[in-house]
This record gives structure tokens, C-alpha cells and sequence, in this order.
């Protein structure tokens, strides 16, 4: 019953939006990338330079887009609350030049929050236009992709 929803789902789902959806495989990521944050969670009594060297460490092994785009976001939290702004700020653009982007929102209720420590920075402003711009070029030709993870029957 619950594998005939999600079929219904799913064909609902590639109904509305047409052309531009396409199946693809679970992403595998490496076992390594979760032990990355098992190892900053663990040592988060440690301070913001421990993570920074762990994360450091891990940005240097990663190997897709996926895993330096979650690895940035919490360097972003670490340097912000080291005050390391303008590392940060070139952490993100130097992300962009690579072609990955960040969803952020900065209006209302900025997300992450630690954006908020950006208002009024020039130089986040100038990165923020540049990242809308690399997130608008990237939306023209993209496709939803989606996967169905369904549980182990055993």
C-alpha cells in the first residue's frame, strides 16, 4: 500500500511539472563525510579553531559539490563567530567560482542566522549578487531531480 502512494505521488508529481523532472540515483556519500561531523560535533568544547581545523581538514578530502557545500556552510557559522568575516566572505565567493551556490535568505529572518552578522557588509552585499546571479544562470536549463528511498524489507 505505502510503495503504491509514493508511485501515485511521484506521477502526480511529474505531472505538474512536466519535462523537468528526472529520476536519478541516491547520491552516495562517503562514510568519511559523516564521520567528518561526528568528530566536529564531538569536539564542540573544544571552540570555533578546533572545528575550523577539523572542517579545514575535510574540505581538503571532499570530493563532490554536495560535501563542500555542507562543509562551507559551517565554516560560515565558525568564522562568523571567530569574526573571520571577510575569510568567510572569500570561503563563499570562492565557492561560487566553482559553480556552487548558497540559498541563503537575508531578508526578514535572515537563514542561517548567523547572516544577520552581515548586514550592512559591503563586500557580502557584492557576494550576495553574484551568488543570485550564479543561482538565476544555473535555474534556466535546470530539472528537479528526486529519488525514492523506500525501507529494507526483511
Amino acid at each position: 500500500m505505502n510503495k503504491a502512494i509514493i508511485v501515485i505521488l511521484i506521477c502526480n508529481f511529474q505531472c505538474i511539472l512536466g519535462q523537468n523532472v528526472i529520476e536519478v540515483v541516491r547520491p552516495v556519500i562517503p562514510v568519511e563525510h559523516f564521520e567528518l561531523f561526528i568528530v566536529l560535533d564531538a569536539s564542540r568544547d573544544s571552540g570555533p579553531a578546533k572545528g575550523i581545523e577539523i572542517l579545514e581538514m575535510g574540505l581538503s578530502k571532499a570530493g563532490s559539490d554536495h560535501e563542500k557545500y555542507q562543509i562551507m556552510i559551517n565554516f560560515g557559522y565558525l568564522y562568523t563567530e571567530t569574526a573571520q568575516y571577510d575569510k568567510c566572505i572569500d570561503m563563499w565567493k570562492s565557492a561560487n567560482a566553482m559553480g556552487i551556490y548558497f540559498p541563503f535568505e537575508i531578508t526578514g529572518n535572515p537563514d542561517p542566522e548567523y547572516l544577520a552578522d552581515y548586514a550592512g557588509n559591503e563586500r557580502f552585499k557584492e557576494f550576495m549578487e553574484s551568488n543570485h546571479q550564479l543561482i538565476s544562470e544555473a535555474s534556466v536549463n535546470s530539472k528537479a531531480e528526486y529519488c525514492v528511498s523506500l525501507p529494507e524489507t526483511g
